[in-house]
């Protein structure tokens, strides 16, 4: 049993057209963006209020 795929005989794929790249590529920062923003917006800003409303000092 082996892990690896057969052989293709046609060769390996063809690469994909300029458009292609770029769409990809922008789909993957506005998926990075959306993921950081809502990472800030939930988790960050409600963490900073709750160190700013308990009064504790994080560096001394």
């Amino acid at each position: 049993m082996t892990l690896t795929a057969p052989p293709n005989p046609t060769g390996p794929p063809s690469k994909p057209d300029m458009l292609t790249g770029w769409l990809i590529c922008l789909v993957f920062i506005g998926i990075t963006l959306v993921v950081s923003y809502f990472t800030y917006r939930f988790v960050e800003v409600p963490a900073r209020r709750w160190i700013n409303k308990s009064g504790r000092v994080i560096s001394a």
